[in-house]
């Protein structure tokens, strides 16, 4: 009996230590929020200079597919002639 609440005060010890503490991260992010400012703005900044110096390249491709007009191979008139008169 004594090993089984000695396997369950090192479960809830291990839960205990397994818990996110939200309140320690947000202390990190508040001691370093200047240094994630100012390398975001940095960043920012880079990538817009960076992108303004930048030639720009305007570049397009396109195809012209013309089909020839195809004439009628026989004309209507052709064919009923062909048939003649069946009054």
């Amino acid at each position: 009996m004594n090993g089984f609440i000695e396997q369950q005060d090192r479960a809830s010890r291990l839960i205990e230590e397994e818990e996110i503490d939200l309140r320690a991260y947000w202390r990190v992010l508040m001691r370093f929020k200047w240094s994630i400012v100012g390398l975001s703005f940095l960043s920012a900044l880079l990538a817009g200079l960076i992108v303004f110096s930048m030639k720009p390249v305007y570049q397009s491709t396109a195809t012209l597919h013309i089909t020839p007009e195809v004439k009628d191979l026989v004309d209507v008139a052709e064919v009923v002639g062909m048939y003649g008169d069946y009054t």
